[in-house]
C-alpha cells in the first residue's frame, strides 16, 4: 500500500526524486527498518528522506492527482505517529516542542495525498476508499513529515490552507 512518489505519475513524463547533494549526502538517513542503501521512505502518493542531524525530511516529493481528490474530515486534535521503520531516535518526539515557539508542521500537504478511486465509480469499493483516505491522512502525521513551524503562522494564514 506504500508505494511512495511515482516517477512515472505524470502521462509521457518520468521525473526521478531528487538526490542529495554531496555536501548533503553525509546527513541522508538510513532508515533502520528499510533494506540497506535505500534512503527513500515510502508513504501513501509520497515519499521523503531524513536528515540524521535535525530528524527531519530533506524533501519529500509527493504524486497528486486533484481530478480524484477526497476529503477527509474530522481530525481536529491530530495525533501523529512514530513510524517504526526509521526509529524513535531518529525522529523529533513532542518533548522538541514543549516551550517552544515551535510546532509541528506538514511538509508534504495533507491535501495534497488524500486522492484515490471515486465513491461514484465504485460504490462497492466505498470501504475501501474511506480506509485508503484515513490511511492517506495518517501517513503525513508520521513525524518523519514534522518540521518547525513557527507557531505564529501555523496557526494563522497558513493553518487555512491546509484544513
Amino acid at each position: 500500500m506504500r508505494d511512495g512518489y511515482q516517477k512515472d505519475f505524470l502521462p509521457s513524463f518520468n521525473i526521478e526524486l531528487p538526490k542529495p547533494s554531496l555536501s548533503l549526502s553525509g546527513d541522508v538517513l538510513q532508515p533502520p527498518g528499510l533494506l540497506d542503501g535505500n534512503v527513500v521512505i515510502p508513504y501513501i502518493h509520497y515519499s521523503l528522506i531524513m536528515s540524521k542531524s535535525t530528524k527531519q525530511a530533506l524533501f519529500s516529493a509527493a504524486n497528486v492527482d486533484n481530478a480524484i481528490a477526497q476529503t477527509v474530515s474530522g481530525y481536529k486534535g491530530r495525533k501523529w505517529f512514530i513510524d517504526a521503520r526509521v526509529g524513535r531516535n531518529n525522529q523529533i518526539t513532542n518533548s522538541a516542542y514543549i516551550g517552544t515557539p515551535w510546532d509541528r508542521g506538514h511538509l508534504t500537504r495533507r491535501t495534497a495525498v488524500t486522492w484515490g478511486i471515486t465513491i461514484q465509480h465504485y460504490l462497492l469499493a466505498m470501504i475501501a476508499v474511506l480506509i485508503l483516505m484515513l490511511l492517506c491522512n495518517i501517513s503525513v502525521l508520521m513525524k518523519t513529515n514534522g518540521v518547525y513551524q513557527k507557531q505564529r503562522f501555523l496557526n494563522s494564514v497558513y493553518q487555512k490552507t491546509i484544513n
